[in-house]
């Protein structure tokens, strides 16, 4: 009786086992399954919603620059799915940091709440946040502005802080906004991008006792903020790091999209939006070599020719344009790879892959100096920039021309419609000259210089 008694139990204790195994390895198949199948499954780039909900919460109360409390927002954007609880915690979640040079800007400006929707429709949860702004005496109407190298460190700092403090956040919510901890991307544009880069030193270059003792750690675990503030991948479009190393122990994989002519922005490195007291910035071009060489897997994809705004932007109406959609297109394929387990490098140049002109020729990896060299007479170039070292009112000319041309100067507005025109004339050769931006409203406008059959666009301008 009590031999057949242990054998029973022992047929129980293998029934009971059995059955646990097999539903984990189904739950592992299944997860596998969802996150994976790239082609026509979940995650992909195909549409598998058609509306999206945004809840808006604080995520965080904290000192300004002035020494004020501030809240600190996120917008949380997630698909309107028929999904079972354990299918929406198998979801990705991707967090997308604003640009503005940690001066303006916010998490309702520029292209992340268009990113966020676009990403929620694939089934990802997005959020959008707020992070502090500005430093003491700075003046948000000029690039540049005023204050040193160390103010804006301290900026970054706060911002930074604030981007841990997030992820933290939202991770203690993973349950109720169904969404995976081990599948956070965090994604930058700009500055955003820079804050979201730091991530590569894992002592942040600027993190000295001075800083630390003055604005706090730039990681808190105190209270209910216990969870780990550690990411999956990185996303930085258009961004750059305040380091060319990276730490021994990073192994988080990267993806970095970037112009090889961007102003503000370096593709290599520079001042930052080339102002003296913005600090010095390596781009991808330079932090690809360090990540190949801790063997940290990476992609970059060079828009060759092009500037900060990839000569290509939203309109109005939120139009998705096809270097927008190309970023993100190559940002699913980069995420849903990291997920699967599958993340190989690439370093691509993708001008043959995108349906617009950049506006030098660029074939190779050695013509990237066209950008800031001087172009030959058969390449005419025409290139409209706001001065950053005067004011943002100011904007300078530079051409390369075969004949002296007169030409006009055209402004419109983001819907069409032109608000101003100018004469201009252009001197034969190589020559920069400074145009006075007329007094319109604050907003976003386009600019066209036309002469005879020949038109150049010179993208975006932000007037603040």
């Amino acid at each position: 009786m009590n031999v057949w008694y242990k054998y029973n139990a022992s047929i129980r204790f293998c029934s009971w086992a059995l059955l646990f195994f097999s539903g984990f390895l189904f739950q592992t198949l299944f997860a596998q399954q969802l996150r994976c199948n790239q082609t026509n499954g979940n995650f992909s780039d195909t549409p598998i919603a058609s509306q999206v909900t945004v809840l808006t919460q604080v995520y965080k109360e904290a000192k300004d620059y002035k020494g004020e409390s501030v809240r600190l927002s996120a917008d949380i954007y997630r698909p309107v799915l028929n999904w079972t609880n354990a299918q929406l915690l198998q979801r990705p979640l991707v967090i997308l940091l604003h640009g503005g040079g940690i001066k303006f800007g916010s998490r309702k400006t520029g292209v992340q709440p268009i990113m966020a929707d676009y990403l929620a429709k694939r089934g990802y949860v997005a959020v959008c946040a707020d992070y502090r702004l500005g430093w003491p005496d700075f003046d948000a109407t000029l690039l540049c502005g005023s204050g040193t190298v160390s103010d804006y460190l301290d900026a970054k700092y706060r911002a930074m802080q604030d981007e841990r403090s997030l992820v933290q956040y939202l991770k203690r919510q993973a349950n109720t906004l169904g969404f995976d901890t081990n599948r956070i991307f965090l994604t930058g544009v700009s500055s955003g991008a820079t804050i979201a880069l730091s991530r590569l030193e894992t002592s942040f270059i600027a993190e000295d006792d001075n800083r630390i003792q003055r604005l706090g750690p730039l990681e808190s675990f105190s209270g209910n903020f216990t969870q780990s503030t550690t990411v999956s991948g990185i996303v930085s479009i258009a961004g750059a790091n305040i380091s060319a190393d990276v730490d021994v122990t990073f192994d988080t994989p990267v993806l970095m999209l970037h112009g090889t002519c961007d102003n503000a922005v370096p593709y290599r490195e520079s001042q930052l939006a080339q102002c003296p007291n913005l600090g010095y910035y390596y781009g991808p071009g330079l932090l690809q070599a360090a990540l190949k060489q801790q063997d940290v897997c990476h992609r970059l994809y060079s828009f060759c020719g092009f500037g900060h705004d990839f000569a290509s932007n939203e309109d109005g109406n939120g139009f998705i344009t096809p270097a927008l959609q190309y970023m993100l297109s190559r940002s699913i394929e980069f995420m849903v790879d990291v997920m699967c387990s599958r993340c190989t490098t690439i370093d691509k140049i993708v001008n043959s892959e995108v349906a617009f002109t950049p506006k030098a020729a660029c074939s190779s990896i050695d013509e990237f100096s066209l950008c800031g060299a001087i172009i030959p007479p058969e390449q005419l170039l025409v290139e409209l920039h706001p001065d950053v070292i005067v004011q943002d009112r100011t904007m300078y000319l530079k051409t390369n021309m075969d004949g002296a041309r007169d030409a006009e100067w055209m402004i419109f507005s983001v819907t069409g419609q032109l608000l101003y025109i100018e004469q201009v004339t252009f001197p034969e050769g190589v020559s920069k000259q400074q145009l006075h931006f007329p007094d319109l409203p604050k907003g976003v406008y386009f600019q066209q210089i036309v002469s005879g059959n020949r038109r150049w666009l010179s993208g975006k301008v932000l007037r603040m």
